[in-house]
């Protein structure tokens, strides 16, 4: 497992142990200092071997050792509130002086018992035999993350400080997570202040072995390289490949469409009119034919809702969902070619190419709808939900890549799809 891989799992653990800690706190009789006292081992510390012997008597068998991945020291009663509470609750809404009265129901010391059972199954799942080390601080594995063109969100940030700076000392380590601490590590991180005695010793060749490129998720696909977006890249599983075909359509007509603008030549009046061959104020499927020199019926596409685009047809063909402001301008009754220059022009053409390429059908189905809306959750696919689908499986993409998705498929612009805006796609 890769270091990377193994942050992701973290933040995917903890979200699991948050919402059990979010049901726990609910239950009428629980208080955080009474599940204290039931775990203590009499010092007021929890070890162990006290946190063993507790889930034995509610008929859960986990060994010493195995706590011993969730307990590195004893928990003193602060330590225990920074593992119990929902990331929602400050010690002091609980913190009491006064002893609370009502004791802990046999259903709450259960729910108890396996919430802190299921969360050391959880962290002893993490452990690997290819070992990871890292010591350092959130900001470290931030920036490790972005040297490796990996994604990550601010939410896992979060969720991984909180899994794995237990003490809250603003120091991440995974060294509990290593299965053999006897062995050589696979690969390695640590601050300069931190670097272990095992890694000075290691040889020059030893190191250069152990720099090692991130290429995905463990049990995900490798993430591929956007930067050269050539035939093999589509080579991936169904449904990804209309979904990246898609991606790589908007990404292309947003790349020319920045180019035209910047053209110091170009305008939409007399874009419009070099189409309007006719000069009868509409642009018909042989008028886009005829400019761009091929055969008729080559752009039925963009003709199928209507037969005439008129010129704000025409601004919302060429900017689509964008706020368009066109200045006052005469008409120059010249040719296309001495208005525009040969840049502007071929760039002109290459985009209207574009335009008329039927895009890819991904044909979404409901069950595809829900898995990428997988992040909010809430009946619609945002551009978090798709650039988190897109990134779990191995395809890096930007935020403002994934809106230009987004964006051509928003029919009513709210900044989401629905599902009968997905299943357009």
């Amino acid at each position: 497992m890769h270091l990377c891989d193994f942050f992701i799992e973290c933040a995917q653990i903890e979200q699991k142990i948050e919402q059990n800690r979010q049901f726990l706190i609910q239950l009428p009789t629980f208080h955080p200092y009474k599940a204290f006292i039931e775990l203590q081992d009499g010092n007021n510390k929890i070890t162990t071997t006290s946190l063993s012997s507790y889930l034995k008597s509610q008929g859960l068998l986990c060994t010493e050792q195995e706590c011993s991945i969730f307990i590195q020291k004893p928990f003193k009663y602060v330590d225990f509130l920074r593992t119990i509470l929902p990331t929602d609750q400050t010690l002091r809404k609980v913190i009491s002086i006064q002893e609370p009265k009502q004791q802990l129901s046999p259903e709450t010391q259960l729910a108890l018992a396996r919430h802190l059972n299921q969360q050391i199954d959880l962290m002893n799942s993490l452990k690997t035999s290819k070992n990871v080390f890292f010591e350092g601080t959130i900001q470290d594995v931030q920036k490790y993350f972005k040297d490796n063109l990996a994604y990550i969100s601010d939410k896992e940030l979060e969720q991984i400080s909180r899994l794995l700076d237990q003490q809250g000392e603003g120091i991440i380590s995974t060294s509990q997570f290593i299965k053999k601490k006897n062995e050589e590590y696979d690969f390695t991180f640590s601050t300069p202040k931190q670097v272990k005695n095992n890694l000075q010793s290691m040889t020059t060749q030893k190191k250069k072995e152990q720099k090692l490129t991130y290429n995905g998720r463990s049990n995900k696909k490798p993430i591929q390289d956007l930067n050269n977006r050539d035939d093999n890249y589509l080579s991936i599983e169904s449904p990804l490949i209309p979904l990246v075909a898609l991606m790589r359509r908007e990404i292309k007509l947003n790349s020319l469409k920045k180019r035209l603008l910047s053209q110091k030549t170009f305008n939409f009046l007399d874009a419009f009119k070099a189409l309007d061959q006719n000069s009868n104020g509409y642009i018909t499927m042989q008028d886009y034919d005829k400019f761009l020199d091929q055969q008729q019926g080559s752009s039925k596409y963009l003709f199928q809702q209507k037969k005439e685009l008129q010129f704000s047809d025409f601004l919302n063909l060429m900017m689509l969902n964008e706020n368009i402001q066109i200045s006052n301008k005469l008409f120059i009754d010249k040719p296309i070619e001495e208005i525009f220059s040969n840049q502007t022009l071929q760039l002109f053409k290459e985009y209207l190419e574009l335009l008329q390429t039927p895009p890819p059908k991904l044909n979404g189905s409901k069950d595809l709808f829900k898995l990428i809306d997988s992040v909010t959750r809430d009946n619609y696919i945002s551009s978090t939900d798709l650039q988190q689908y897109l990134y779990m499986n191995g395809l890096r993409y930007t935020a403002s890549e994934v809106s230009l998705l987004i964006n051509r498929y928003d029919h009513n612009r709210d900044g989401k799809l629905c599902f009968f805006e997905f299943q357009d796609l």
